[in-house]
């Protein structure tokens, strides 16, 4: 990972780079942090950071200002048992950030782990805490609603190349309140993403566009 200026000049600052520690391996294995695109978050009472997350399962915690070079992450935690290769989604609760993501192995508070819907907690100390789990049947990204732009989140993915339906969590604790909601849609693919406008949720599979209201 590393910071590129206008100009997209090479910088090996220590500053403007970032890679695991272990990096050759991962990188000898098709383990490295290429699956998703690193996060920007803000965290209360804190400075911009920035979550990275491999498709080692590991999770990273960045300062966006200074990345660290090899081996500078301020947090590390094994976030899952599988490859993250599916977009993140960020929100607050309380004084923490909430990191939500989906792999067939996620890590859960227990240290068991199962297919589903993960979250982190990122608190203004720097530590990353395993918040909650969640099953989902399928490979659907996250995306998050509230009432406000903080209050009452609610995490939403579908079950892409799963059950293929609409499913909704408590940003909270991950309680399903949503379980299947609308039914099932026909010919959706992993790493699906719902889009929101105009209060409606929005759904693309093949040859079709499926389209909900907001609960």
């Amino acid at each position: 990972m590393f910071r590129v200026g206008a100009d997209l000049a090479s910088n090996r600052d220590t500053n403007d780079s970032f890679a695991p520690s272990n990096w050759q391996t991962l990188d000898d294995e098709d383990l490295d942090l290429s699956g998703v695109d690193p996060m920007p978050i803000t965290v209360p009472d804190s400075g911009p950071r920035v979550v990275a997350l491999g498709k080692d399962g590991d999770a990273y915690l960045l300062s966006a200002d200074k990345l660290g070079g090899i081996g500078g992450q301020r947090a590390l935690l094994q976030a899952a048992s599988s490859e993250i290769i599916t977009s993140p989604a960020a929100y607050h609760l309380g004084n923490s950030t909430i990191v939500a993501y989906q792999t067939s192995g996620v890590k859960c508070p227990n240290g068991s782990f199962i297919s589903g819907i993960g979250a982190i907690a990122v608190s203004a100390s720097d530590q990353l805490q395993l918040k909650w789990c969640a099953v989902l049947d399928g490979g659907g990204s996250p995306i998050v609603t509230t009432t406000d732009g903080i209050s009452q989140p609610i995490v939403w993915a579908v079950g892409a190349d799963g059950d293929n339906l609409l499913h909704g969590f408590r940003g909270d604790t991950g309680a399903e309140i949503y379980p299947g909601t609308g039914g099932a849609m026909a010919n959706l693919r992993h790493f699906a993403t719902i889009l929101v406008a105009d209060g409606h949720f929005y759904v693309a599979a093949d040859n079709r566009i499926y389209a909900f209201d907001l609960p």
